[in-house]
């Protein structure tokens, strides 16, 4: 499906330079990025082993929670492992792991963040796999490159390794660096889309992509149409209509044969067709105002009737007790939509807009943090350093509408 290597020989990135000095420079170049890549992000998963992603003396419950999930799946308690919150593939992934290595509760979360690790090298690749087909695309776009490659090199695997080790981060125990790789490969299968002819089994290879998506996390769904549609418009570009319909056809098929069978269970353990419940539950939290993450007794007034809500037995100091359907670490953020089942979601114009602002807030912040808005007037700056003349910069953007879509459709 795609060259994990890092060796670029006989990739456009080497071939756009036919002097062979030039080949082996830009080789070591993207060998040092490599290794500069990988150094850092093992220190990260290794340094923080027994921290939190964030360096402190414990573990996310988001990550508690996924372990929990692994270890359910590994003793075939499948009635406790399917979960509508956090979904599955990661959680497999975690259990198979430990159940392989059957470490100590000391090495447990050294062992974890050494499969971060390796999740983190997957991602390498696939972002290597997606930048060189970038770069094919737009030596086919653009015949006037004015930076070499070796700045391609440089400028990608920075931004790759700020967004891994500062965003994500190695040590966070979730899927989210697992999400990014299966993004990043998404794309580069879009790219080759775009500048093949179109074989049948990079649409194969995009319907299993969105459905390991899905499984890693539940808003891939939605975005999985919205992918479909954009290989749909690349293969209508050079296909006939009827041919571009098959092909997409072909990788929905197969992005639903993936997702089905977890959206039937889920639907079956909630009695209610569902894809998942995290995007409801974030709803009435962040929307609709009511109690966030635990002990929701049906506050405020207009929320809904918990159908079966953890017991305060004092108000002050709050107690509440839990036996929960479930054994787990913490049973009431195990699978939070158990406990917040009967909540009900109601749109009001005041509360989309307040959430809607904050959001927007929270974007600013995110330009702002640790130099972020630096980073992007830096790509912006490449951008119209390559694209020269400048008056067609956004015409040179649009070029990309395949790779602009489904990340603005993602934002949205």
């Amino acid at each position: 499906m795609f060259d994990p290597s890092p060796d670029p020989l006989a990739t456009p990135l080497a071939a756009s330079d036919p002097d062979s000095t030039q080949k082996s420079k830009t080789i070591r170049w993207e060998r040092l990025c490599w290794l500069v890549a990988l150094v850092l992000g093992f220190l990260q998963a290794w340094g923080r082993r027994h921290n939190s992603a964030d360096g402190l003396g414990y573990i996310g419950p988001d990550g508690i929670s996924y372990l929990d999930i692994g270890d359910a799946y590994m003793r075939g308690d499948w009635y406790v492992a399917v979960n509508a919150m956090w979904s599955p593939f990661y959680s497999w992934l975690l259990g198979i792991t430990l159940h392989l290595f059957k470490p100590s509760p000391f090495w447990e979360f050294t062992v974890v963040r050494l499969l971060n690790f390796l999740i983190y090298v997957v991602a390498l690749s696939c972002f290597a796999f997606f930048l060189r087909a970038l770069r094919r695309e737009f030596l086919k776009r653009f015949t006037r490159v004015l930076l070499p490659d070796w700045s391609w090199l440089v400028f990608g695997y920075t931004i790759f390794i700020w967004t891994s080790l500062f965003m994500n981060r190695v040590s966070r125990i979730t899927p989210d660096m697992l999400f990014a790789a299966l993004i990043f490969l998404a794309c580069g299968i879009l790219l080759r889309i775009r500048y093949d002819s179109h074989p049948w089994h990079l649409f194969v290879s995009l319907g299993v992509v969105l459905g390991i998506g899905y499984l890693t996390k539940t808003i891939m769904f939605p975005l999985a149409f919205v992918f479909v549609g954009v290989a749909l418009g690349l293969a209508r570009q050079t296909n006939g209509r009827k041919e571009a319909v098959l092909r997409a056809a072909v990788s929905l098929i197969v992005f639903l044969t993936l997702a089905t069978p977890f959206v039937i269970l889920l639907s079956r353990s909630k009695n209610r067709f569902t894809i998942g419940d995290s995007a409801r539950l974030n709803y009435a939290w962040y929307v609709n105002g009511t109690t966030r993450f635990i002990h929701w007794q049906g506050e405020p007034t207009g929320s809904g009737t918990p159908l079966h809500p953890t017991r305060m037995l004092l108000t002050a100091p709050a107690i509440y007790e839990f036996a929960g359907p479930v054994g787990a670490t913490y049973p009431p953020w195990y699978d939070p939509s158990y406990w917040y089942e009967g909540v009900a979601l109601n749109f009001n114009l005041r509360q989309q807009l307040s959430a809607f602002w904050r959001n927007l807030v929270s974007l600013y912040g995110l330009l702002l943090y640790r130099g972020f808005l630096v980073v992007v007037g830096f790509a912006l700056f490449v951008l119209l350093y390559q694209t020269r003349p400048w008056r067609r910069v956004l015409q040179n953007i649009s070029v990309f509408w395949f790779l602009l879509v489904p990340s603005l459709a993602a934002l949205g």
